[in-house]
């Protein structure tokens, strides 16, 4: 009998669906800062977050990044491609 990790290690890569992720950090964002941002809001990249929203909206998320970043890490454990910058 083989193991379950030999089986299991075809999922180990598995990024989860750009929907969930987006959800997962407009949650995050809402609760660090207030700012309430839609799917469509927010954009993807590999290592990147963008967002479309005014300008205080911005600021309010840039100063309070590291707290955004530390729930998001917390929120996305064992992710391999884990964003690291909100832009």
């Amino acid at each position: 009998m083989q193991p379950l990790k030999l089986f299991l290690g075809k999922f180990k890569d598995y990024m989860p669906p750009e929907l969930v992720v987006k959800k997962l950090v407009a949650e995050v964002v809402a609760r660090q800062t207030g700012v309430t941002l839609a799917s469509r809001d927010i954009q993807l990249t590999d290592y990147n977050i963008y967002f479309k929203a005014s300008s205080a909206a911005k600021s309010e998320i840039f100063l309070k990044h590291e707290a955004i970043m530390m729930e998001l890490e917390k929120e996305l454990l064992g992710l391999r491609r884990m964003p690291k910058k909100l832009i």
